[in-house]
């Protein structure tokens, strides 16, 4: 399975709404500061985007978790995870319990954490432990993981444009078609409690 370009992604996204296919993006700037235009395929560029947060934020894929990672505290006591583009934080060893989180500047960009138990977001100078997550672009991830999500954004996108029954049915069979991909959610090939060579029983008769 082939990696999906982005401009393919987008268009399909466009096709959902009877939309011509685009002949380029339309976004200035790099990731993941983009500027979106607003052109159609400009406005499927952000909804592309939001999508794809949302599912590295759950990380469903597993493509961009760092289960052990170690970061210093810095000259004003914070914990500047910045260098790591970091979108979800989870704390370990001697944080590990508390209500820590992220905040981010006015752009969304500059991740520091903040502990929501006591209000602050400077810690004792220190090495702390966490689990994150960070930041990937649409291009970066892979193929499984982009099949899922450009099914979910041409639904969100047709929905947000045109929002009909017959075309919701399409969408919602493009998503079951693209699901077998997701391989974080596939069923264990027997029912939990069922043994291997349960025997098989006949039908009743009526």
């Amino acid at each position: 399975m082939a990696n999906i370009p982005r401009l393919d992604a987008l268009n399909d996204m466009l096709a959902s709404v009877n939309v011509r296919p685009a002949p380029a993006v339309d976004e200035t700037g790099s990731w993941p500061t983009f500027t979106y235009g607003s052109s159609d395929v400009g406005r499927a560029g952000r909804v592309l985007d939001r999508v794809t947060r949302e599912v590295i934020c759950t990380s469903e894929f597993q493509v961009n978790t760092i289960k052990n990672y170690s970061i210093a505290t810095n000259g004003s006591n914070e914990l500047d995870f910045t260098s790591v583009k970091a979108i979800w934080i989870k704390p370990k060893g001697a944080l590990e319990g508390q209500n820590i989180g992220l905040t981010f500047d006015s752009t969304g960009a500059n991740p520091k954490a903040y502990n929501f138990n006591t209000g602050t977001a400077t810690f004792s100078a220190g090495t702390y432990l966490f689990e994150v997550r960070y930041d990937k672009s649409f291009s970066e991830l892979t193929p499984d993981a982009q099949a899922i999500i450009v099914a979910r954004a041409v639904e969100r996108f047709q929905q947000e444009n045109v929002g009909n029954q017959i075309k919701d049915a399409f969408i919602q069979r493009r998503k079951a078609e693209a699901e077998p991909f997701n391989t974080s959610r596939r069923p264990p090939a027997f029912p939990p409690n069922q043994p291997l060579n349960a025997p098989i029983m006949p039908a009743q008769q009526g």
